[in-house]
């Protein structure tokens, strides 16, 4: 085998964030100020034929594909470039990479102009130039280090996968520490056992629906305040009652397979969580989805929004900014966001 190198354009998946740095936020589903709201990465998952118990000498013999990893910033309260650099190591308590005999490899850095100005990193943009706060992991020697380094430190000896973490930090020009945020995610690297074992795919809706009150229902333009597609397209009075429904894409959740200690393996259904955010106004759930309850009942999918009700919020109209992380328990994630104008 030998090693090879694939950019993936499309804007997918990740794994469960920490999220540290000031903030003055009152509730997490209500962003204010500088955040980091998710991180993804394409692919998600990768399997390749190995033994994590006896890693090849040649980096080479291992057949291990580039992976995109992209953030998801926002920062409302300002109107300001910031700086972000992104690193990769092994897995750490402290959800940094900040053990010094521990490989570290920079990702990369860059410049986001503006999280509400610039071009969005959306799911599936054909063009690389479209997105913003991403880099790219490359299946080269740095990484062969990394997983060796991650088996070596794992109780399990890379038994079910081998974790590499990613460590992004955003923060304005010249404030690395006081105004930084900072963010994790961890990349699965699985052996390809049992034979059947197959790489995760990102989740996908096919729209976001809301539902009035009164019964009406609409569909929710995808796209940022400003981005012209998205203007004036969907509106709200002050305190009304707004449901907001995902609906999935046919096939999203997937079938998986997965090794047991025993030498066998267990199949498994993919379950979706939805994580809801707003710049104003009120969620009823922040996060909605899950595994089903004990009686078998699967959860509710959507969400109720309350318009902000203050008039002097309001003005003259609010647009108000939307996001919803749509995720899987495998690491797969994908992010979408929409507008809406609340009108005195």
């Amino acid at each position: 085998m030998v090693m090879r190198t694939r950019i993936n354009t499309a804007m997918l998946a990740a794994l469960p964030l920490l999220v540290a740095g000031c903030s003055d936020f009152e509730v997490r589903s209500i962003v204010l100020d500088l955040r980091v709201l998710a991180m993804a990465a394409d692919p998600p998952e990768i399997v390749v034929p190995f033994d994590a118990d006896d890693l090849p000498d040649n980096p080479a013999d291992v057949d291990v594909e580039d992976v995109e990893v992209c953030a998801l910033v926002a920062d409302p309260a300002h109107s300001r470039a910031l700086e972000f650099t992104m690193r990769a190591c092994s897995t750490t308590d402290t959800r940094r990479c900040d053990e010094p005999d521990r490989p570290v490899v920079t990702m990369g850095e860059g410049t986001i102009t503006d999280p509400e100005q610039s071009a969005p990193p959306a799911p599936g943009a054909e063009d690389p130039d479209t997105r913003i706060a991403c880099s790219m992991l490359r299946a080269d020697l740095s990484l062969y280090n990394l997983l060796q380094d991650a088996v070596d430190n794992d109780s399990l000896s890379g038994f079910g996968g081998v974790e590499v973490m990613i460590e992004f930090t955003a923060y304005p020009p010249g404030e690395t520490s006081a105004g930084a945020v900072w963010a994790a995610k961890r990349m699965l690297y699985a052996p390809k056992v049992p034979a059947e074992r197959v790489a995760n795919k990102n989740p996908s809706l096919a729209e976001l629906r809301v539902s009035r009150e009164d019964g009406e229902e609409l569909v929710a333009p995808l796209g940022r305040c400003g981005d012209g597609g998205n203007d004036g397209q969907l509106t709200a009075r002050i305190g009304e009652l707004l449901t907001f429904e995902p609906i999935e894409t046919e096939g999203s959740r997937e079938d998986y397979v997965v090794p047991t200690f025993d030498g066998g393996s267990r199949m498994f259904t993919e379950n979706h969580t939805y994580s809801w955010y707003a710049t104003s106004g009120d969620w009823e759930r922040e996060v909605t989805g899950g595994p089903r309850d004990f009686a078998g009942n699967e959860p509710p999918l959507d969400s109720e929004w309350t318009a902000p009700e203050d008039a002097a919020e309001v003005g003259d109209g609010l647009d108000v900014r939307f996001w919803v992380v749509q995720r899987d328990e495998r690491g797969g994630l994908t992010w979408y966001e929409t507008c809406l104008r609340v009108m005195p």
